[in-house]
């Protein structure tokens, strides 16, 4: 489509230029005819065919690529990116190497559209091109642009970037005519080709009282480092203060001291300008300063950096110890060690921190040192350091500290620790936890858990002994990273002994992790047994251990306990249910919760199911199916709230007409709005007017601040939306319309004359209205009669349905007239229901069995999201892929495909079956 257009294009291009005279009318038609196939082949698919394009354009020669660049239209008049594609590939293509004719040929082409064209706009994109591929031979061209405004920048920028002694003259002999404006670009291009033969041009023009080309005159100077120039920088860097300001004088004086070929010379200014720029607003240049002389001198700036301690300003004192710390050298070192004892605390410190980046072993023993100084700074500082010079040789001074150490230096230790990869740090620390301050032990504890060090088990379980209740407590909360299961019976006493509602929580989590080496089935077989034999209201000490595991089995018994345990068991076994780590408990609390009879849970069962749903690994139209299902719990305005944000989570064409139908509700309106907001936002295969209606609306609901962002973001979504039909209902919720009953099979039918067809149609329709009705918004199949047909027929089309059953149900979707996917109690073994539903049913050559079991327990609603192209179906069942593009058979005459155009069936299978939310959106197909 897209070649078509530029084909197009060009054909009205050429249409619209002047002819040449009658003898070349004839050649002018070829050379138009050629640009116009190579402009249909662009861009090129792959490299290959890129360098057979590029060589037909250098075939063209300098009047066909004159001819192409004349096709550029101005702005507003059209769209001619093809023909800039083309030219710049071109301009790219000849600054290869061996393309050196072709270059020549390319720039005098583009010299020559540049001084055809009228258009500035496009004057400027030939000059970015000339650019690219020019030489002395394009100067003339630009040269006598650069006193015109629009175009002093670009020719400046061409100029230099031809980088010869022809263009830095050209550029000097402009000065003299060109307005300011062109001036500032013409001086910024004669200072980045450092055509230093400007520079007694250029320095008369560093006193302009325009501050712009005052800046670019300086940075130009400073470029050239001629030793002439010095004066004149330095004077205006001290009237601007020795600091940054928009002329960026101090800038340009350091780059004309770093362009400087005498060294010694540089390495004075250097010295000269840290010493002059000593106040405390002029602490960037002096860090410059000093950095170029390091970078420059080497130990010559060592005084400089010793000096640079005593500075009040931090940021220089960094700048100089971050220097330091890469000036090589163990006598630098010890001088540094010998300094610093003679700073204050801060400066200190600091250097006891650079220290330790330095990594020099001579440095240990003032490290060690600091670590009794009497100021907490450079306590920590030294804290810090030791393990970066003295690896797992500093770990016993870290400890001797530890035991008499403050909150601040423990914590400081800890993390020092607990980053160390030494093998001896762990043996290390736990020999000495009996000895250590209770906050002590905890920080070890810590690090014990973190390591998972299984060895000290025994340990740490001492330590949950504790009379310091957060000792205690830091022990039961390491132990999960260290029992295993011959921990079991210590963990059971423990849990048996252990009061506070954090000390229950971490011996519990301590169980599950000693059970995690086994299986689900065998960890629930285990706690379950245990849980057995405890009496009384020890039992329910298990609860949370049940919960953990989470599996079918723990459920099932904590729903005993539930309902069948004493009564002051009832409230911890469903706490424990609310706190489930696995999406099975969803339904059991959704039960609870709607249960008359527990009004006292209900919000809390909303809110533990809500956060499941939202933990779930489930696909979005299995999410969306639970949400629907337990939005009955939500009761307040803040329940319905939660309830459809988690709905906006669902990117889905049904979740989206959910959260619309709330889109007029006074109290939910904003929500309702973001909902759909995100929903569209996030899934780009949502489209169709009536998406696009509700996006403008929810652009008028979205209030506040932070809604402009979303506006916006949703209006670019709309203009980026593609212009094709979106899903329409097929059902309507209230009656049938829109379907009808089933007359034979389609191949009957196309034999059957049109009288015959109205009659039997009109037969067909009253068994419909007996087996098939509506309940509830609900359309329900009773058991009794014959398959539901759309009215319509169907070509290539995707399909949204719900759809739910009863026991020994057996129902399916048939596709253009054909059966079917298929739709099945899977208890039903006999029948082979096992393998799930969604797959086709009938197929005998092509898979005929679903990838997987997708199905939700008989009596839920499921979701099936179906799309038919050509002969072949996809299936999802509740977001889960069970038929993968795979060919569907004519059931009907199996020597013949599917047939292209027909209805879509709604089986009746003698069982009861309900439908909702029943969307389809037709897949227009390539001509």
């Amino acid at each position: 489509m897209l070649k078509n257009k530029i084909i197009l294009l060009v054909v009205l291009l050429i249409g619209s230029f002047p002819a040449f005279g009658q003898e070349t009318g004839k050649d002018n038609r070829i050379l138009q005819a050629k640009i116009t196939d190579l402009l249909a082949h662009m861009p090129a698919r792959d490299q290959a065919t890129l360098v057979i394009l590029m060589n037909d354009m250098a075939a063209l020669g300098e009047e066909g690529l004159v001819e192409l660049a004349g096709m550029l239209i101005p702005a507003g008049n059209g769209n001619d990116a093809g023909v800039r594609f083309a030219m710049g590939s071109f301009s790219g293509f000849v600054m290869g190497p061996g393309q050196e004719e072709n270059r020549l040929i390319c720039q005098k082409a583009w010299c020559k559209a540049l001084d055809n064209e009228k258009d500035n706009e496009n004057k400027a994109f030939l000059i970015t091109q000339i650019q690219m591929v020019g030489n002395d031979y394009a100067i003339p061209f630009l040269e006598k642009l650069l006193p015109e405004e629009r175009f002093s920048d670009p020719a400046s920028r061409a100029l230099a970037s031809i980088y010869t002694p022809g263009g830095g003259i050209a550029l000097t002999n402009a000065l003299d005519k060109a307005q300011v404006s062109s001036q500032v670009s013409i001086v910024e291009a004669l200072g980045n080709m450092q055509y230093t033969a400007a520079a007694p041009k250029i320095a008369a023009l560093a006193s302009s009282s325009d501050t712009r080309l005052r800046k670019v005159s300086l940075y130009a100077l400073g470029r050239f480092g001629l030793p002439e120039s010095g004066s004149l920088l330095y004077n205006m860097a001290l009237q601007s203060g020795f600091v940054y300001e928009p002329t960026l004088a101090t800038t340009s004086y350091l780059n004309w001291i770093n362009q400087l070929d005498d060294k010694v010379l540089a390495e004075k200014k250097y010295m000269a300008l840290i010493r002059n720029a000593a106040a405390d607003n002029q602490a960037q240049t002096r860090s410059e300063a000093l950095s170029m002389l390091a970078q420059l001198s080497g130990n010559k700036a060592n005084p400089f950096l010793f000096a640079a301690l005593k500075s009040t300003n931090k940021q220089y004192r960094m700048k100089a110890l971050y220097l330091a710390q890469n000036q090589p050298g163990d006598k630098l070192t010890l001088k540094w060690v010998k300094n610093a004892g003679k700073l204050e605390d801060q400066s200190k410190a600091e250097v006891i921190d650079m220290l330790g980046d330095r990594g020099d072993k001579l440095a240990l023993p003032f490290i060690r040192q600091a670590l009794t100084d009497q100021n907490e700074t450079v306590r920590l500082a030294a804290i810090s350091a030791l393990p970066k010079l003295g690896k797992e040789s500093g770990i016993p001074d870290l400890l001797v500290v530890m035991k008499k150490g403050n909150p601040a230096e423990i914590n400081a230790i800890k993390t020092q620790l607990l980053s160390c990869n030494s093998s001896t740090m762990v043996p290390s620390i736990a020999n000495e936890l009996a000895g250590m301050p209770a906050q002590a032990k905890t920080a070890i504890l810590q690090i014990l858990a973190s390591r998972k060090s299984k060895e000290n088990v025994d340990l740490v379980l001492k330590e949950s002994e504790s009379q310091d209740a957060a000792v205690s407590l830091a022990a039961l909360t390491a132990l999960p990273d260290l029992v295993s299961g011959k921990d079991l019976d210590k963990l059971y006493d423990l849990l048996r002994r252990v009061k506070l509602p954090e000390e229950i929580s971490a011996v519990q989590s301590s169980v599950i992790a000693a059970v995690s080496g086994l299986s689900r089935d065998d960890q629930a077989a285990a706690i379950i047994s245990k849980l057995n034999s405890t009496k009384g209201t020890d039992r329910s000490l298990f609860y949370g251990i049940l919960a953990g595991i989470g599996n079918q089995a723990c459920l099932k018994t904590i729903l005993a306990e539930f309902t069948e345990g004493k009564p002051e068991l009832k409230s911890p076994a469903f706490e424990a249910l609310t706190k489930w780590n696995d999406p099975v408990a969803i339904h059991e609390l959704y039960h609870i919760g709607s249960d008359p009879g527990n009004s006292g849970y209900r919000e809390v069962s909303l809110n533990a199911v809500l956060r499941l749903i939202s933990q779930s690994d489930y696909p979005d139209d299995q999410r969306l199916l639970l949400l629907r299902k337990i939005s009955g719990l939500a009761v307040s305005l803040s329940e319905k709230s939660s309830v459809l944000k988690e709905i906006g989570k669902c990117r889905t064409y049904p979740a989206l007409q959910i959260a619309a139908n709330n889109m007029d509700d006074p109290g939910l309106q904003q929500d309702a709005a973001t909902a759909v907001s995100d929903i569209v936002l996030g899934n780009s295969t949502l489209y169709g007017s009536d998406v696009k209606e509700l996006l403008h609306k929810a652009i008028t609901l979205l209030k506040g601040p932070e809604s402009e962002y979303l506006k916006e973001a949703i209006r670019k979504h709309l203009a980026s939306m593609p212009d094709a039909p979106g899903f329409v209902p097929l059902f309507n919720g209230k009656d049938l319309t829109g379907w009808k009953g089933l007359v034979e099979n389609p191949l009957i039918r196309a034999t059957m004359k049109p009288a015959e067809l109205v009659k039997a149609q009109v037969k067909a329709d009253e068994i419909m209205r007996q087996g098939w009705k509506v309940e509830d918004g609900i359309l329900v199949f009773t058991g009794n009669g014959n398959n539901l047909c759309t009215v319509k027929s169907y070509g290539d089309f995707e399909m949204l349905v719900d759809w739910k059953i009863t026991p020994e149900g057996d129902a399916g979707i048939y596709l253009r007239g054909s059966p079917q996917v298929q739709i099945w109690d899977t208890s039903r073994r006999d029948v082979g229901a096992q393998v799930g539903s969604g797959a086709l049913y009938n197929n005998q050559v092509h898979e005929r069995i679903p990838l997987k079991v997708a199905d939700n327990q008989v009596g839920e609603w499921n979701s099936f999201r179906i799309v038919m192209q050509g002969e072949r179906v996809t299936v999802y069942l509740n977001g889960v892929l069970v038929v993968d593009h795979t060919i569907m058979e004519n059931y009907w005459d199996r020597s013949i495909p599917i047939f292209p155009v027909e209805q879509i069936e709604l089986q009746a299978h003698g069982t009861w079956v309900g439908y909702r939310d029943i969307y389809v959106r037709e897949i227009p197909r390539s001509e």
